[in-house]
């Protein structure tokens, strides 16, 4: 009895440190799980943290990568320690209360901040955002009839005190809703595409021979005479736009839709074939 008794405690022993081991090596395989800004996750280790990224090895790989925080939300470490780089901004919903009644709403319009797609890195995307909706508006003013337009100042106004994100408009609002909330029969979603297609230099120059010595034949003169040479240049960015506009009732149904390109190569010459669109929308002056 006393030998199966010492065998018992043993075993218990035995299988007590098998279970811890396998506890500490569980906790020793347990990975660091960075989650992205899109809610993707990478399992790994970190093995490095600057100012500006991270460095970090996939699990069973030896490459390492470089991660740019702007593109991390947080990192949940093996630890259990979790360290939030970026918080995730959610837009607020949209308050499907209507403000005014259908009645006060008829026949008005409002422009909503354009979305602007580029791949110049450089432009200026809110200032030229404000400048579309702004022509956009003034040109549904000077060719329209029978339409109230409000100014663009009031629309984005009450869309920022209910923490809408014009960035993500043309994705995440519902067109109903956002007529309700500005008090509005229809609602004007804008979209300019502006590509870079790179820089375009233009220039003139002239090239004279001014004689030194009277003409004795041509190779003589102009082997002894001196170039004299003038000209000018300049580079500009070249773009090629092109500008679509959606139109939306409350009832989220949509009265209009086209897009057009522009005429010219700056980034504002889309206010061309805007007027064009906008003459041709149900209240326009070349509607039929």
């Amino acid at each position: 009895m006393k030998q199966i008794k010492n065998l018992s405690m043993l075993l218990m022993m035995f299988f007590g440190i098998v279970g811890f081991h396998q506890e500490v090596m569980a906790q020793e395989e347990k990975n660091d799980v960075i989650v992205k800004m899109d809610g993707k996750k990478m399992e790994g280790k970190v093995t490095s943290m600057g100012t500006s990224s991270i460095k970090f090895k996939y699990a069973g790989e030896d490459l390492e990568y470089e991660v740019n925080k702007d593109e991390i939300n947080k990192i949940e470490f093996a630890s259990g320690r979790v360290e939030v780089v970026n918080e995730v901004v959610v837009a607020a919903p949209v308050s499907a209360t209507p403000k005014v009644s259908a009645e006060e709403r008829r026949n008005k319009l409002a422009v909503l901040p354009f979305e602007i797609i580029t791949n110049d890195q450089g432009m200026m995307v809110d200032a030229i955002r404000a400048q579309a909706q702004n022509e956009c508006a003034n040109s549904f003013i000077k060719n329209t009839s029978l339409i109230t337009v409000q100014d663009p100042m009031i629309t984005n106004s009450i869309l920022q005190k209910n923490g809408i994100d014009a960035n993500h408009l043309a994705t995440a609002a519902n067109p109903k809703e956002i007529a309700e909330l500005l008090g509005v029969e229809y609602v004007v979603f804008g979209t300019s595409d502006i590509e870079n297609k790179g820089t375009v230099t233009y220039g003139s120059s002239a090239t004279t021979y001014k004689e030194k010595e009277k003409e004795k034949d041509r190779r003589n003169n102009e082997t002894k005479g001196t170039v004299v040479s003038s000209g000018s240049s300049s580079t500009t960015v070249d773009y090629d736009t092109r500008v679509s506009l959606k139109i939306f009732n409350d009832k989220g149904q949509s009265v209009f839709s086209d897009s057009r390109d522009a005429f010219g190569s700056d980034t504002d010459s889309y206010t061309s074939s805007l007027s064009y669109m906008i003459k041709r929308t149900p209240w326009g002056s070349k509607h039929k």
